[in-house]
Protein backbone atom coordinates (compact mmCIF):
# COMPACT_ATOMS: atom_id res chain seq x y z
CA UNK A 1 0.00 0.00 0.00
CA UNK A 2 3.02 2.83 -0.52
CA UNK A 3 3.04 3.25 3.37
CA UNK A 4 6.90 2.91 5.14
CA UNK A 5 6.27 -0.40 7.48
CA UNK A 6 10.03 0.27 8.98
CA UNK A 7 12.78 2.97 8.46
CA UNK A 8 16.63 2.41 10.02
CA UNK A 9 19.08 5.73 9.98
CA UNK A 10 22.50 5.16 9.50
CA UNK A 11 25.07 7.53 10.19
CA UNK A 12 28.60 7.50 8.48
CA UNK A 13 30.72 9.59 10.16
CA UNK A 14 33.34 11.44 8.12
CA UNK A 15 36.75 8.91 7.23
CA UNK A 16 34.30 5.43 7.49
CA UNK A 17 35.52 3.37 5.26
CA UNK A 18 32.60 1.49 5.37
CA UNK A 19 31.06 0.32 1.91
CA UNK A 20 28.13 -1.90 2.94
CA UNK A 21 24.63 -1.15 4.64
CA UNK A 22 22.46 -3.62 5.67
CA UNK A 23 19.17 -3.81 7.47
CA UNK A 24 15.97 -6.38 7.38
CA UNK A 25 12.65 -6.82 8.74
CA UNK A 26 10.62 -10.06 9.90
CA UNK A 27 8.61 -11.75 7.77
CA UNK A 28 6.82 -13.98 9.98
CA UNK A 29 2.79 -14.82 8.59
CA UNK A 30 1.60 -12.85 11.63
CA UNK A 31 3.67 -9.21 11.24
CA UNK A 32 3.73 -9.75 7.09
CA UNK A 33 1.56 -10.12 4.59
CA UNK A 34 2.00 -11.68 1.07
CA UNK A 35 2.13 -9.06 -2.04
CA UNK A 36 5.02 -6.80 -3.34
CA UNK A 37 7.79 -4.71 -0.84
CA UNK A 38 10.23 -2.30 -1.98
CA UNK A 39 13.54 -1.41 0.28
CA UNK A 40 14.82 2.09 -0.54
CA UNK A 41 17.47 3.77 0.01
CA UNK A 42 18.10 7.25 0.66
CA UNK A 43 20.66 9.80 0.84
CA UNK A 44 19.88 12.91 2.53
CA UNK A 45 16.31 12.72 1.52
CA UNK A 46 16.91 11.92 -1.69
CA UNK A 47 15.75 8.47 -3.10
CA UNK A 48 19.09 7.07 -4.30
CA UNK A 49 18.36 3.35 -4.65
CA UNK A 50 15.31 0.63 -4.45
CA UNK A 51 14.48 -2.81 -4.77
CA UNK A 52 10.85 -4.57 -4.71
CA UNK A 53 10.62 -8.00 -3.90
CA UNK A 54 8.02 -10.31 -3.02
CA UNK A 55 6.61 -12.20 -0.08
CA UNK A 56 4.88 -15.46 -0.67
CA UNK A 57 2.83 -17.98 1.54
CA UNK A 58 5.12 -20.46 2.79
CA UNK A 59 3.90 -23.87 0.88
CA UNK A 60 6.11 -26.93 2.02
CA UNK A 61 7.86 -28.69 -0.63
CA UNK A 62 6.79 -32.46 -0.01
CA UNK A 63 8.27 -34.84 -2.81
CA UNK A 64 5.16 -35.36 -4.55
CA UNK A 65 5.69 -32.36 -6.86
CA UNK A 66 8.63 -33.72 -8.21
CA UNK A 67 8.66 -36.57 -11.31
CA UNK A 68 11.92 -38.16 -9.51
CA UNK A 69 12.42 -41.88 -8.40
CA UNK A 70 15.26 -43.87 -7.12
CA UNK A 71 16.50 -46.94 -8.41
CA UNK A 72 18.63 -48.97 -5.33
CA UNK A 73 21.65 -51.66 -6.01
CA UNK A 74 22.89 -53.18 -2.83
CA UNK A 75 26.32 -54.87 -2.84
CA UNK A 76 29.58 -55.89 -0.85
CA UNK A 77 31.93 -53.77 -2.34
CA UNK A 78 33.32 -52.00 -5.35
CA UNK A 79 36.80 -54.00 -6.76
CA UNK A 80 39.82 -52.35 -6.76
CA UNK A 81 41.31 -53.05 -9.79
CA UNK A 82 38.03 -52.87 -12.11
CA UNK A 83 36.02 -50.03 -9.90
CA UNK A 84 32.67 -52.86 -10.39
CA UNK A 85 30.15 -53.59 -8.47
CA UNK A 86 31.29 -56.97 -6.46
CA UNK A 87 28.47 -59.31 -4.79
CA UNK A 88 25.34 -57.60 -5.80
CA UNK A 89 21.88 -59.11 -4.35
CA UNK A 90 19.71 -59.03 -1.36
CA UNK A 91 21.22 -61.70 0.96
CA UNK A 92 24.45 -60.51 2.76
CA UNK A 93 26.47 -62.85 5.26
CA UNK A 94 27.11 -61.22 9.08
CA UNK A 95 30.93 -61.42 9.08
CA UNK A 96 34.19 -59.56 10.77
CA UNK A 97 34.92 -56.43 8.12
CA UNK A 98 31.69 -56.92 5.66
CA UNK A 99 29.84 -54.07 4.87
CA UNK A 100 26.60 -53.55 2.79
CA UNK A 101 26.91 -50.64 0.29
CA UNK A 102 24.04 -49.12 -1.29
CA UNK A 103 24.41 -46.85 -4.52
CA UNK A 104 20.97 -45.08 -5.72
CA UNK A 105 20.53 -43.64 -9.07
CA UNK A 106 17.95 -40.78 -8.96
CA UNK A 107 16.02 -40.81 -11.74
CA UNK A 108 15.01 -37.40 -13.75
CA UNK A 109 17.63 -35.87 -11.77
CA UNK A 110 18.33 -33.35 -14.57
CA UNK A 111 14.86 -32.10 -14.72
CA UNK A 112 15.53 -30.40 -11.10
CA UNK A 113 19.47 -29.06 -11.74
CA UNK A 114 18.09 -25.81 -10.61
CA UNK A 115 16.95 -27.12 -7.53
CA UNK A 116 17.32 -27.84 -4.46
CA UNK A 117 16.94 -31.63 -3.46
CA UNK A 118 16.64 -32.75 -0.01
CA UNK A 119 17.29 -36.56 0.47
CA UNK A 120 17.16 -38.73 3.22
CA UNK A 121 18.53 -42.67 3.73
CA UNK A 122 16.97 -44.81 6.08
CA UNK A 123 18.30 -48.39 7.10
CA UNK A 124 15.69 -50.32 8.60
CA UNK A 125 16.30 -53.62 11.07
CA UNK A 126 14.28 -56.57 12.09
CA UNK A 127 12.41 -54.51 14.28
CA UNK A 128 10.80 -51.95 11.87
CA UNK A 129 13.16 -49.65 13.28
CA UNK A 130 15.56 -47.34 11.98
CA UNK A 131 19.36 -47.74 13.12
CA UNK A 132 20.90 -45.31 10.53
CA UNK A 133 19.92 -42.28 8.44
CA UNK A 134 21.39 -39.86 6.43
CA UNK A 135 20.77 -36.43 5.06
CA UNK A 136 21.92 -35.70 1.31
CA UNK A 137 21.66 -32.59 -0.23
CA UNK A 138 22.05 -31.83 -3.83
CA UNK A 139 22.29 -27.88 -4.07
CA UNK A 140 21.13 -25.91 -7.02
CA UNK A 141 23.30 -27.02 -10.37
CA UNK A 142 24.78 -30.05 -8.56
CA UNK A 143 24.65 -32.53 -11.52
CA UNK A 144 25.16 -35.31 -9.20
CA UNK A 145 22.70 -38.56 -9.99
CA UNK A 146 23.96 -41.16 -7.51
CA UNK A 147 23.72 -41.13 -4.03
CA UNK A 148 26.01 -43.67 -1.91
CA UNK A 149 25.47 -45.20 1.40
CA UNK A 150 27.01 -48.38 4.10
CA UNK A 151 26.48 -49.88 7.12
CA UNK A 152 28.74 -52.60 8.85
CA UNK A 153 27.41 -56.02 9.16
CA UNK A 154 29.64 -57.39 12.13
CA UNK A 155 28.30 -59.63 14.62
CA UNK A 156 28.72 -57.02 16.99
CA UNK A 157 26.74 -54.63 15.60
CA UNK A 158 23.47 -56.68 12.89
CA UNK A 159 21.72 -59.14 13.90
CA UNK A 160 20.34 -62.18 11.49
CA UNK A 161 16.80 -60.89 9.68
CA UNK A 162 15.43 -58.88 7.10
CA UNK A 163 16.01 -55.17 6.32
CA UNK A 164 15.12 -52.50 4.18
CA UNK A 165 17.01 -49.62 2.60
CA UNK A 166 14.68 -46.37 1.82
CA UNK A 167 15.32 -43.07 0.22
CA UNK A 168 13.01 -39.92 1.11
CA UNK A 169 12.26 -36.69 -1.17
CA UNK A 170 11.48 -34.46 1.27
CA UNK A 171 9.90 -37.01 3.74
CA UNK A 172 7.77 -39.09 0.49
CA UNK A 173 9.56 -42.63 -0.68
CA UNK A 174 10.75 -42.59 -3.51
CA UNK A 175 12.63 -46.35 -2.88
CA UNK A 176 12.92 -49.13 -1.17
CA UNK A 177 15.20 -52.27 -1.46
CA UNK A 178 14.66 -55.29 1.41
CA UNK A 179 17.49 -57.59 2.14
CA UNK A 180 18.48 -60.55 4.68
CA UNK A 181 21.53 -60.57 6.74
CA UNK A 182 22.06 -64.40 7.28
Amino acid sequence: DDKTIYRKRIDLLPGDSSSTLSSSISVTPDKRQPGNYQARLFLFRELIAEKNFELRNYVPITGKEFDINGNIILYRKIGKKTGKIIGEGTVFTIKKNEKVHASIEIENRNDYLNRELKFSLDWIGPDSNSFYSKEIILQPGDSTSTLTSSISITPKKRHPGNYICRIYLYKTLIAEKKFVLQ
